[in-house]
């Protein structure tokens, strides 16, 4: 884990956020293109949903329909297996999860919301080393971080080789300036890669009718 934010950043986090609400563009529609790595982690995702309301209820303590920051925070910490147990996520970590999957704003997580914030921990816990290590290989200017033709090469790597279009790009560098003052660094961009890396368009299976 990464060093903590100072107190008060997670309320600096959601006061930019709402600055940028009217402005901010919506999460991209991700493209048709999805390599079979992304594919497969949403699908076993997706037979996780029957107990997806269990764990909600386990942790909505008080009953109150939304899972507030304490409470996410105990979850987050459960759901990760690849640090000692009973290890925190840092408020930087916390403040990122809430910043991609809080979609109302208020600082909590409805149930709607949770299996998305899951998703995106479950692939920045597990992939957060394959992803540093990405960065540092397509950080061909040295600089700590990507800029945007590196970071699209990288998502395309990531996606199997399978095309990443413009807006994606665009997504994943808005969401990793955390607190909106343009300045990127790896932690934040590691973790705007694996939200992006999580989310991938479900696919109903469509069936034709033979005759």
């Amino acid at each position: 884990h990464s060093m903590p934010l100072p107190p008060g950043h997670i309320a600096a986090i959601h006061a930019v956020r709402r600055r940028r609400e009217a402005a901010k563009a919506s999460r991209p529609k991700p493209s048709g293109a999805v390599g079979g790595d992304r594919a497969e982690h949403v699908s076993s995702s997706d037979k996780r949903q029957g107990a997806l309301r269990k764990v909600f209820k386990k942790y909505d303590t008080n009953n109150t329909g939304k899972l507030e920051e304490d409470q996410i925070r105990n979850l987050l910490t459960d759901m990760d297996d690849t640090t000692p147990v009973g290890t925190e996520p840092t408020e930087e970590e916390l403040a990122f999860i809430l910043k991609v999957a809080d979609a109302s704003g208020d600082g909590c997580l409805h149930f709607y919301e949770v299996e998305y914030a899951l998703r995106a921990w479950a692939v920045y816990t597990k992939r957060r080393q394959q992803m540093e290590d990405k960065l540092i290989e397509f950080d061909k200017s040295g600089t700590g971080t990507l800029s945007w033709e590196e970071l699209r090469t990288l998502l395309v790597d990531l996606n199997n080789g399978s095309p990443v279009d413009s807006m994606e790009v665009d997504w994943v560098m808005a969401e990793a300036d955390i607190f909106g003052d343009g300045q990127i660094h790896k932690t934040e961009l590691v973790m705007a890669i694996a939200a992006w890396y999580s989310h991938v368009e479900k696919k109903q299976n469509s069936k034709m009718c033979t005759i």
